[in-house]
C-alpha cells in the first residue's frame, strides 16, 4: 500500500478525475481503518496493448498523448459491476491510478469495505478464519467486458448481430414454404423424432438425436442465405475480438466461447431458428387435426414406427437413382404355383396398400416426393406382374 500511496499523482475516484493531496491522505486513513477491521482489499490491474489504444483513438503515438477520460469512465463502470455482483456495502471505497512508466499503459484499482460484511471462512493452510476474498468467475468476466465495451466500442457490431438474429426467424419460415429436396427429407426425419405431446416442441426439449437433425435442417434451409452467413462471420469476428481483449482465461476452467454461445447456446441462432421451425410445424398440425400426417413417438420413449419406414423409403429412393433395378420375372415356386391373374391382383393390392400407408405416415410437404416414390414403385410392380403373367402363359 505504501508504494501505491507514494505514486499519488493522477489518482481518481468515483467523483473526481484528479484527487488532491488532502483527498489522497483521507483515503489513506480509510484504507488503514479497513485494514485494521480485517476487510478484504481487492486490487485490480487493467493492461493495454498500445496498438489497440491507438486504433481506439485513445493514444496518439506522435504527440505521446493519452486520453485519461475514457479510461477513468470505464474504470468507474467496472467498479460498479464489482459492487453489484459481490454485494459490497455502502462503506465501500475505490480509487484508481493510470501508470505510464512501463512498456504498456495500465490502470491500478484498489477497493475495500471500511466496515466489512464479507463472510468468514476457515483457511486450512493458515489454520485460521479470514474474510472471503475470492470473487466469482462471473464477476470477473463481467468486469472485463464492461471495461472493454466502453473503451473499444462494439455496440454497432452487437446491434447488427441482434438485428440479423431477429430477422432470420422470419426468413427461415419463408425457406420452409419452398424447401429443397434435401430439406424435405430432413424435415420428415425431424417430424419422426418429435414427441407426441406438442407442448414439448421446443428447442430446449430436443434430444441429442433430434437436435442434430434440427441443426442439419437449419443448415440446409439457410444454405444460400446471405444474412445467415453474415451472422456467422460477425459472431466469429466478435469471438476473435473477445479472445484478444480478455485472453484465454484460466485453462483449468471451462470457458464458453462467444461464438459457441451465439450459435448453439440457449439464446443462440440455432435454438431460435429451431423454435421458429417447431412453431410452423405446430400450426401445420393444428390446421388439419382430422388428417394427422404421421404418428409421432410417444413421450414414454417408445420407438416411433414411422422412422424405420421413412429411412427405408429414403434408402430405396436413392438406391434406385444410382443403380438400374432388374426387371426379370419373379421366380415361381413349382410346388405351389399361383395363377397369373391372381398374382397380378395380389401385386396390385400390395402396391395400393403401400401407397395408402405412405400417405398415412408422411406430411403435406412431402407429398411431391412421396407420390413420385409410390408411382415408380407401382409402375414397377405392375410391369413385373405383367411379365409374370406372360411367363406363365408360355409355360
Amino acid at each position: 500500500q505504501e508504494k501505491i500511496w507514494s505514486l499519488n499523482t493522477g489518482m481518481f475516484d468515483f467523483n473526481n478525475d484528479d484527487l488532491t493531496q488532502n483527498e489522497v491522505e483521507q483515503y489513506k486513513e480509510l484504507f488503514d481503518r479497513a485494514n485494521k477491521n480485517e476487510s478484504v482489499l481487492f486490487q485490480d490491474v487493467v493492461s493495454f496493448d498500445t496498438k489497440a489504444l491507438i486504433e481506439a483513438g485513445i493514444y496518439n503515438p506522435y504527440s505521446n498523448e493519452l486520453k485519461r477520460e475514457p479510461l477513468i469512465m470505464a474504470g468507474r463502470k467496472m467498479m460498479n459491476v464489482l459492487y453489484e455482483k459481490e454485494k459490497l456495502n455502502g462503506s465501500t471505497i475505490s480509487v484508481g491510478e493510470i501508470h505510464y512508466n512501463t512498456g504498456h499503459f495500465h490502470v491500478h484499482f484498489a477497493t475495500t469495505e471500511v466496515e466489512p460484511t464479507r463472510e468468514m471462512i476457515f483457511v486450512k493452510e493458515d489454520n485460521r478464519y479470514e474474510r472471503k476474498g475470492q470473487r466469482s468467475y462471473e464477476t470477473l468476466e463481467k468486469m472485463k467486458s464492461t471495461f472493454a465495451n466502453i473503451i473499444f466500442d462494439r455496440s454497432g457490431e452487437l446491434e447488427r448481430l441482434n438485428d440479423l438474429r431477429n430477422g432470420l426467424r422470419n426468413e427461415i419460415k419463408t425457406e420452409m414454404a419452398t424447401p429443397k429436396n434435401e430439406s424435405v427429407l430432413l424435415l420428415e426425419e425431424l417430424k419422426a423424432q418429435l414427441p407426441e405431446n406438442k407442448s414439448k416442441w421446443n428447442s430446449k426439449n430436443l434430444t441429442a438425436e433430434s437436435r442434430e437433425t434440427m441443426n442439419q435442417l437449419i443448415d440446409s434451409l439457410m444454405k444460400d442465405n446471405g444474412h445467415f452467413e453474415e451472422f456467422k462471420q460477425l459472431a466469429k469476428e466478435e469471438d476473435i475480438f473477445k479472445k484478444a481483449t480478455y485472453g484465454e482465461g484460466d485453462p483449468n476452467k471451462e470457458k464458453k466461447l462467444f461464438y459457441d454461445g451465439r450459435m448453439y447456446g440457449p439464446d443462440g441462432i440455432y435454438y431460435r431458428l429451431g423454435n421458429s421451425i417447431l412453431q410452423e410445424l405446430k400450426k401445420e398440425n393444428d390446421s388439419s387435426p382430422q388428417d394427422k400426417p404421421f404418428h409421432r413417438s410417444s413421450v414414454s420413449g417408445q420407438q416411433n414406427p414411422n422412422k424405420e419406414i421413412y429411412n427405408k423409403m429414403k434408402q430405396e429412393y436413392f438406391t434406385r437413382k444410382e443403380t438400374n433395378e432388374s426387371r426379370s420375372p419373379p421366380k415361381q415356386n413349382k410346388r405351389k404355383r399361383i395363377k397369373p391373374f391372381k398374382q397380378a391382383y395380389k401385386s396390385l393390392r400390395a402396391a395400393t396398400n403401400q401407397v395408402k400407408h405412405l400417405e398415412r405416415v408422411t406430411s403435406n410437404e412431402f407429398d411431391q416426393f412421396k407420390n413420385k416414390v409410390a408411382f415408380e414403385k407401382l409402375q414397377r410392380e405392375i410391369e413385373q406382374a405383367k411379365m409374370s403373367q406372360e411367363s406363365d402363359l408360355f409355360n
